[in-house]
């Protein structure tokens, strides 16, 4: 939850003073256009969260069906044993405690046995939980360790540092990191490298 500082909570404040004194300067009519405008508004958004919260619905049933798929051909190609058949694909685990965790990490591991290896386009899933869960078992809170490591202020030694990784990029001569895209690329792979030195600060940038 995020919480309004006294400097936010004052600001606010006097942003709601000055609206109240706009307010008054208007005439009836013009109150009454303001009130049509923001239910419009208001209306309009409704229908709009509808139709996405549909789609949400819609998405989420086909990304079921794929994993009941994906569950059935893991139970195809396995050793037919007990703890096979209970094998349940899913893109994350179905609970957060040990149990829940190691009968995802099972599943994903049959998946990696296919001939194409997990599918692209599970990867990231597969990567988010495996991150997630190793901070939760180091005991580290994300919320803080993230606005530490992509903390805009830098020290001599990001400087440093920063000057480093963009000389290693220009070297690389992948074509993501040249012309107009590239330093848009490069600013964004610089911050992620930038982040895991800050946070492995015994392996660092090498």
């Amino acid at each position: 939850m995020t919480t309004v500082g006294p400097l936010n909570y004052s600001e606010d404040i006097e942003e709601a003073v000055l609206c109240e004194n706009k307010l008054k300067l208007l005439t009836l009519s013009q109150i009454e256009d303001i009130r049509f405008e923001l239910e419009s508004n208001v209306s309009l958004t409704g229908k709009l969260l509808v139709v996405e919260l549909e789609e949400k619905d819609s998405l989420m049933s086909e990304q079921h069906d794929l994993c009941e798929i994906v569950t059935a051909s893991l139970q195809a190609i396995s050793n037919k044993t007990s703890d096979d058949a209970r094998v349940k694909f899913s893109l994350t685990p179905a609970t957060h405690d040990q149990s829940g965790f190691q009968e995802w990490a099972r599943a994903m591991r049959m998946v990696a046995r296919l001939p194409d290896g997990v599918p692209v386009h599970f990867r990231k899933n597969l990567w988010l939980s495996l991150a997630e869960r190793h901070l939760h078992t180091k005991g580290v809170s994300w919320v803080q360790t993230e606005r530490r490591l992509f903390c805009d202020t830098t020290s001599a030694e990001d400087r440093e540092l920063s000057v480093q990784i963009v000389k290693d990029l220009h070297r690389t001569g992948c074509s993501l990191f040249c012309g107009v895209t590239g330093q848009h690329n490069q600013a964004v792979l610089k911050r992620v490298l930038l982040a895991y030195a800050r946070w492995n600060t015994n392996v660092g940038y090498v």
